[in-house]
């Protein structure tokens, strides 16, 4: 520190810079005691006068090392001895005016406690220039304090500092060296030091960043001992790793645990890490996996969860584009889907990231080669699902190579077990779009198209946004509809046009002959009629029926927390699979009862809305009565207003194999008036009421 410094030390100093004899610097120094009383040291005074004439005391080159407990922020022409812990690599910045600046940080030791000094522009290159490293001993000389971002105080190096190394000092704690297993790593874990062998290194993939700019990444698989894990580098030395080779012995410092939702514990570099190649030797008890990480090529019938680097070949048949999510920890990120389809099954393929942006240019109807793509659980379904993340590729090929399957699915094969249906025909009628207010008062809309090719015609339906992209195609052109779902109704089979699916014009050789080869055109607008109910005793597993009876019994409802945009339930820590973290998450209800007819009785279940409507209570009431009121007294007033009432319900059946019986998910319902009911039957039979 300058007013540290000796006093020969600032004698020369105001030699060099005020041009003085050292005879005349000593008299302006016992001048400056004596006409302050005495009281001052010649080194005080001379620090005085120096000051008085101007002169700049933070150009001494004296060593006089200050302790790093004894360092305060807002010192100048700080010394100091210490041994190097971490180094980081350079980040460049703009700076204001335009020019590029550069930082690096060193965390240094010395006895008494540790410190960050901060490395500016030029002074940055001290370290490749003396070639220092972790454990070295250096003399830091000409530098500055400032509150620091994480601590009380750092050390600043900027156009007068210096760093040099330095001879080893005992008294300074010397750096060991702790590599953690890599089985014993979590994603709780701090920062981690691993060593072992490279199994295999991944090329370099670039993206785009929001703000506009190219990011880079790459990644390596590294085993110790036992296990293995991806190491994950950003931004330059995502190009230094390309230097290195399978079978190479290496120690990488100062990683970062990082584990997103539903993928593998991953360890990522930060402004810390060194890879350091080491002697063979050292990794002599490490075997390399054999085969692990080659590709599997596979059909999408084949499919496991938990199957890692996967390739295949499909067709892709419709597409969600990319949207952006929030994760656990916060951040942002980006999924998009395709539905793709080979000889052998279809299936959802997601994309993160970086590689859902690649999705924007993939069409439908393409065919795409995937690689290095994981399975997992189906979202919603029992088959598994393909993820590829930023280390995985997705290319369009020649269509020469697509699977040797029928891409379009005749109307009269379709069955609710076809998958991302495919059609092309005729639009024979179009509905007017139809507007709907909500019971929640949000707008709603409804399209419906009868559509035939040469074997029968089916209904497609779609609502709100998609209904809107129905609504501008044409009766009487031919068009290809892609990626719809098969639904049962009472109507029939119907295919829902969704968030995924597609629609393009094509040519069709025989359009006009169409409409004559379908015999009988459906000509019932879409609606919501109702059929003749049937005796619950006569019904089947899959069938989508009416019927209607007395409620018998009733059972509690479920609450429970569900994703605004899907309603599907969300993780105790309010993540949704299909849109991440949920800030507001909305409530939702489940209902059962049984309905007796005299033939037989019928669990049925109701969903959502109509959990209100059958109860005449909101969500909110409902889960406050639940909340305020004990069990018995909330099946009292289930009871009073549900038991013995009258009703009829429409929806599919379906079998419970844990409960060995059938169900009926209700799609609508309406309570019956018995004196309204009596009536009608009475003029079926011909027969006038009294």
């Amino acid at each position: 520190m300058s007013h540290n410094l000796p006093l020969e030390e600032i004698i020369r100093l105001i030699e060099e810079q005020k041009n003085l004899s050292r005879e005349e610097i000593h008299r302006l120094v016992q001048q400056k005691i004596q006409n302050l009383g005495g009281f001052l040291t010649e080194q005080g005074a001379a620090h005085i006068v120096a000051r008085e004439l101007g002169v700049d005391l933070s150009g001494s080159t004296h060593f006089e090392p200050v302790q790093i407990t004894d360092l305060n922020p807002m010192m100048n022409n700080v010394s100091i001895k210490g041994r190097i812990t971490r180094i980081s690599s350079v980040r460049e910045f703009q700076r204001k005016d335009g020019g590029i600046g550069a930082l690096r940080r060193i965390e240094l030791v010395d006895e008494t406690g540790s410190i960050t000094l901060v490395l500016w522009d030029h002074a940055t290159a001290y370290v490749e220039e003396q070639n220092l490293q972790v454990g070295d001993i250096v003399k830091v000389v000409g530098a500055y304090t400032k509150p620091g971002r994480n601590a009380p105080v750092e050390l600043h190096i900027g156009n007068r500092g210096k760093i040099e190394k330095m001879e080893e000092d005992e008294k300074i704690p010397k750096v060991s060296k702790k590599f953690t297993p890599i089985k014993s790593i979590t994603s709780d874990s701090n920062e981690v030091s691993i060593k072992g062998k490279i199994v295999t290194v991944y090329s370099v993939s670039t993206f785009t960043r929001s703000d506009g700019s190219e990011g880079k990444v790459a990644s390596l698989i590294l085993k110790d001992e036992e296990n293995t894990i991806r190491v994950v580098f950003w931004g330059e030395e995502a190009e230094t790793i390309q230097a290195l080779s399978s079978g190479a012995c290496v120690e990488i410092l100062n990683l970062r645990p990082r584990q997103q939702e539903g993928r593998d514990l991953e360890l990522h570099n930060g402004q810390y890490t060194v890879i350091r190649k080491l002697p063979n030797e050292e990794c002599q008890n490490i075997e390399l996996p054999e085969k692990q990480y080659e590709t599997q090529e596979v059909r999408i019938k084949d499919l496991q969860p938990g199957m890692k680097n996967i390739s295949l070949i499909a067709v892709v048949v419709g597409k969600e584009s990319p949207r952006t999510i929030q994760r656990k920890d916060g951040s942002e990120g980006k999924v998009a889907t395709l539905y793709i389809k080979d000889d052998s099954g279809s299936t959802r393929l997601t994309l993160w990231d970086e590689k859902a942006e690649e999705s924007n240019s993939i069409e439908p109807g393409s065919t795409i080669k995937i690689s290095n793509a994981m399975a997992r659980e189906g979202y919603g379904t029992d088959q598994p699902e393909l993820s590829l993340g930023r280390y995985g590729t997705i290319e369009t090929i020649n269509s020469e190579m697509s699977p040797n399957m029928e891409l379009s699915t005749p109307i009269d094969s379709l069955s609710e077990s076809s998958s991302s249906v495919i059609i092309q025909g005729k639009v024979l009628r179009k509905d007017p779009l139809k507007e709907f207010t909500r019971k929640d008062g949000s707008q709603g809309k409804l399209q419906a198209l009868i559509v035939s090719d040469n074997t029968g015609q089916v209904r497609i339906i779609a609502w709100d946004d998609n209904a809107q992209t129905l609504s501008e195609i044409q009766e009487g052109l031919g068009y290809e509809f892609g990626n719809l779902t098969p639904k049962t109704t009472e109507q029939g089979i119907e295919l829902l046009f969704g968030r995924g699916s597609y629609v393009k014009p094509i040519e069709l050789e025989n359009i006009d002959d169409i409409l004559m080869t379908a015999d009988t055109l459906i000509n019932r607008p879409y609606n919501m009629g109702t059929e003749e109910p049937r005796e619950i005793a006569t019904v089947q597993d899959g069938e989508f029926v009416t019927i209607e009876g007395t409620i018998v019994k009733i059972f509690e409802p479920v609450i429970y927390s569900a994703c605004p945009e899907c309603n599907k339930k969300i993780t105790a820590d309010n993540m949704c699979e299909a849109h991440g973290l949920i800030q507001e998450a909305s409530k939702r209800g489940i209902l059962s009862l049984v309905i007796d007819d005299s033939t037989e009785t019928m669990h049925c279940t109701f969903f959502g809305d109509q959990v209100e409507r059958v109860l005449g209570l909101s969500i909110e009431d409902l889960e406050a009565l639940k909340e305020e009121h004990s069990p018995e007294s909330v099946q009292a007033f289930l009871d009073e207003k549900l038991l013995l009432t009258e009703i009829r319900i429409t929806g599919k059946v379906r079998l419970r194999e844990e409960m060995k019986r059938l169900e009926i998910n209700v799609s609508r319902f309406v309570f019956l008036n018995p004196k309204e009911e009596v009536e009608k039957t009475l003029s079926k039979l011909g027969t006038p009421p009294e």
